[in-house]
C-alpha cells in the first residue's frame, strides 16, 4: 500500500473532532443565564454549579470505563459510541422541560465526553510517528478550544437572532448535535489503531495501516518495537492489569500521570471557561459585552494552542509546561489582586436605573403575553397612565400602568429603592459584605411580607412564586423554605443589575489577566496533559492507566466547577483566585522534581526510561 505523508494528519484531525464535542459541552456558560431562569435556580446555589458539572460527573465515569471500553471494542468503535452519546445529550438537553431530565441528558453526554477525551489522544499517540506525536496529539486540544470559541460565536449569534429567552438556551445547547453527527460519519473513514490490532492478533491489518502512515521502514521498525514490548510484558506478566499498573516500578509514571491530571483541573480552567461571562459581569460588564469578551478569550485560546502545537516537538514538553504554568500563576495573582482592590458603591443615578429596569422587565413581559413576538423592544415611552413599546421603530404594544402585574413591579421597585437608598454612596471594600447586606435585607423584606410576588405574573423575576408553590406542596407549607426560595430568586435577579452599576475595578486588567491565563494554559497544561498521558503508560496498561488518570482529572473538574459559584458567593472572587494560584505554585515544584522530557522518543523508549527510574 502506498505511503501518503498526509494520511496520518488527516486521520488525526478526524479523530480529534472528539475534542470539538468537549469544547461545545464546555461553553454552556452562554446558556446558563437563560436556563437558570427557566428552571428557577437561585444565584450561587449548588444546583447552578451542578447544572454545569453534571456533564463532568458523567465525564469522570466515562473516563473510568474508557480504558476497558477501548481495549474491548477498539479505539474507533469507542469514539463512535462517544459520538452517539453526545448526540443524545445535545438533543435531550435542548428539549428538556424538567430540570431532572436536563441533568440526566447532560450526564449522558458527559459519558461520551469522558470516553472521547481519553481515547482520542490515546488513538493519535498510537498511530503517530514519534517525531510528530506531540504535534498530532495536540490536535485534540486544538479542537477542544475551537469548539469552545466557536460556541461563543454561535451563542452570540443566537442571542442576537433569537429573541425568545426560552428558545435561546435550547438552541445554544442543541446546536452541538450537528458536529456530533458529522463526527460519527467521519469515523468510518479512519483505521483502527495498529497497536490494538497487534494486541488482538490482527497483525496484517496493523501492518497495512503503519505502511500507509509512514512507509515500509517505519512500518517494519514500529511493528518490531510493539511486538517486542508486548512479548516482554507477556513474559513478565504475573499479575492482573491493575497489579501491573500499581507495581512499584510504575511509581514515577503514576506520579507524572496523576499529578498532571489533577493540577490541570485544579488550575480552575474549566471553572473559568464554564463561567467566563459571569466572571466578566463580576468585573462590571453587561451580558452582551461579557459574551464578546468571552469570545476574545476563546480566539486567544485557539491561536496559542496552534502555537503550542508547533513548539511541543521542538522546545519539548517540560520547558513549555514550566513556562505556561508560570504565566498562569502571574495571571491568577493579577486577577485575585484586581478583585481584592475592587470597590463597591451605589449612587443615586444607579439606583434609579436599577429600579426602572425592574419595572421595564415587567412591562416587556406583559407585552410578550399580548403578542409572543414582542421581544427585543427598542424603546419604551410613558404617556399618562399608559406605556407604549416600540420595536423596529413601530408600535409593538400599548399597556396600562395600572395593570396588576406592572403595579406589583412598581411596588417591588419601590422596596428595592428603599433597600439601596440605605447604602447610597457608601463604599464597600469587600464584595461579600456588599452582597451580604443586599441578601439579608431582601430576606428580611420577604419574611416580613413587604416584598411579595404576584400569582398571576410569570415574569422572570416572579419565577420564585412558582418555586415557592412547589416547595409548599413538598414540605407541607414550610414557611421558612418558601420565604428562602423567594428571597434567593429575588436576590439572583437583582444581583447582576446591581453589580453592573456599583463595582469599581480595573476591568481591562482583569481581561488581560484572564487572557494571560488562557495563553499560559494553551501552551502548557492544555495540550501537554493529554500528550503526556497518551505516551507515558506502557502498551499493556495504556488504556487502564489513562482511564485512572482521566478519572482523577474528571473528578477534579467536577468538584471545581460544582463549588465555583459557591466559592465566588461565600469566599469572594479574590480568595478563589488566590487558592488556584497556590495550587499552581505547588505544581511548579513537582514538575521540576519529577517530570522528564519525552520529545522525539518512541512510546516503547519512553516506557523503558520511566520504568528504569
Amino acid at each position: 500500500m502506498k505511503h501518503n505523508k498526509f494520511y496520518v494528519v488527516i486521520i488525526s484531525l478526524i479523530a480529534s473532532i472528539g475534542g470539538l464535542l468537549l469544547g461545545f459541552s464546555a461553553s454552556i456558560s452562554g446558556a446558563q443565564d437563560f436556563y437558570k431562569t427557566f428552571f428557577e435556580l437561585p444565584e450561587g446555589s449548588f444546583w447552578i454549579g451542578f447544572s454545569v458539572s453534571a456533564s463532568m460527573f458523567g465525564t469522570f465515569i466515562g473516563n473510568f470505563f474508557a480504558g476497558t471500553t477501548c481495549d474491548k471494542l477498539g479505539r474507533r468503535k469507542s469514539l463512535m459510541l462517544a459520538a452517539i452519546l453526545f448526540s443524545f445529550c445535545t438533543i435531550g438537553s435542548g428539549l428538556s422541560d424538567s430540570f431532572v431530565l436536563f441533568l440526566i441528558t447532560r450526564f449522558i453526554g458527559g459519558l461520551g465526553i469522558g470516553i472521547s477525551l481519553l481515547v482520542v489522544p490515546l488513538y493519535i499517540a498510537e498511530i503517530a510517528p514519534s517525531k510528530q506525536r506531540g504535534f498530532l496529539v495536540s490536535f485534540n486540544q486544538l479542537n477542544i478550544v475551537i469548539g469552545i470559541s466557536a460556541n461563543y460565536f454561535i451563542n452570540y449569534g443566537i442571542l442576537k437572532m433569537i429573541s425568545d429567552p426560552d428558545l435561546t438556551w435550547r438552541w445554544m445547547l442543541g446546536i452541538g448535535f450537528v458536529p456530533a453527527v458529522i463526527y460519527f460519519i467521519l469515523l468510518f473513514l479512519i483505521p483502527e489503531s495498529p497497536r490494538w490490532l497487534i494486541q488482538k492478533g490482527k497483525e496484517d491489518d496493523a501492518k497495512k495501516t503503519m505502511l500507509r502512515i509512514g512507509g515500509e521502514e517505519h512500518a517494519e521498525n514500529e511493528f518490531k518495537q510493539i511486538k517486542s514490548s508486548l512479548i516482554a510484558a507477556e513474559t513478565k506478566k504475573e499479575k492482573s492489569s491493575w497489579g501491573e499498573l500499581f507495581n512499584n516500578k510504575m511509581w514515577l509514571i503514576l506520579v507524572i500521570g496523576l499529578t498532571i491530571a489533577f493540577f490541570q483541573q485544579i488550575s480552575g480552567i474549566n471553572a473559568i471557561f464554564f463561567f467566563l461571562p459571569k466572571i466578566f459581569r463580576l468585573a462590571g460588564g453587561s451580558e452582551a459585552g461579557s459574551l464578546i469578551q468571552a469570545t476574545m478569550v476563546g480566539v486567544t485560546n485557539v491561536v496559542m494552542t496552534v502555537a503550542a502545537m508547533f513548539l511541543i516537538d521542538r522546545i519539548g514538553r517540560k520547558p513549555l509546561l514550566l513556562t505556561g504554568v508560570s504565566i498562569i500563576i502571574v495571571s491568577l495573582l493579577i486577577t485575585a489582586f484586581s478583585f481584592k482592590n475592587a470597590k463597591y458603591q451605589i449612587k443615586s443615578d444607579a439606583i434609579n436605573l436599577i429600579c426602572n429596569s425592574v419595572i421595564e422587565d415587567a412591562i416587556k413581559s406583559e407585552a410578550k403575553k399580548i403578542n409572543p413576538g414582542n421581544y427585543n423592544i427598542d424603546k419604551i415611552e410613558y404617556a399618562d397612565s399608559n406605556v407604549i413599546l416600540y420595536k423596529n421603530g413601530n408600535i409593538a404594544a400599548s399597556l396600562s400602568m395600572n395593570s396588576p402585574e406592572i403595579k406589583s413591579a412598581k411596588n417591588e421597585a419601590g422596596i428595592l429603592n428603599g433597600i439601596l437608598k440605605k447604602i447610597e454612596n457608601k463604599q464597600y471594600d469587600k464584595e461579600i459584605d456588599f452582597f451580604k447586606y443586599l441578601k439579608t435585607n431582601i430576606e428580611s423584606a420577604v419574611n416580613s411580607g413587604v416584598l411579595k410576588v404576584s400569582a398571576n405574573n410569570k415574569t422572570n423575576n416572579d419565577a420564585a412564586f412558582y418555586e415557592a408553590i412547589k416547595i409548599k406542596m413538598k414540605d407541607n407549607n414550610n414557611t421558612h423554605k418558601i420565604s428562602k426560595s423567594i428571597a434567593d430568586v429575588k436576590y439572583s435577579y437583582y444581583k447582576d443589575k446591581i453589580l453592573e452599576n456599583s463595582i469599581s475595578i480595573n476591568s481591562l486588567l482583569v481581561l488581560i489577566a484572564i487572557i494571560g491565563f488562557v495563553i499560559g494554559f494553551a501552551i502548557s497544561l492544555g495540550p501537554i496533559t493529554w500528550t503526556l498521558l497518551s505516551e507515558i503508560f506502557p502498551n499493556k496498561v495504556r488504556g487502564l492507566g489513562i482511564s485512572i488518570a482521566g478519572t482523577l482529572n474528571g473528578i477534579t473538574s467536577f468538584v471545581v466547577a460544582t463549588i465555583f459559584p459557591a466559592e465566588l458567593e461565600n469566599l469572594g472572587s479574590s480568595a478563589t483566585y488566590f487558592i488556584y494560584a497556590g495550587f499552581m505554585i505547588a505544581f511548579i515544584f513537582i514538575v521540576i522534581k519529577f517530570f522528564p522530557e519525552t520529545k522525539g522518543k518512541s512510546l516503547e523508549e519512553i516506557e523503558n526510561i520511566l520504568i528504569k527510574q
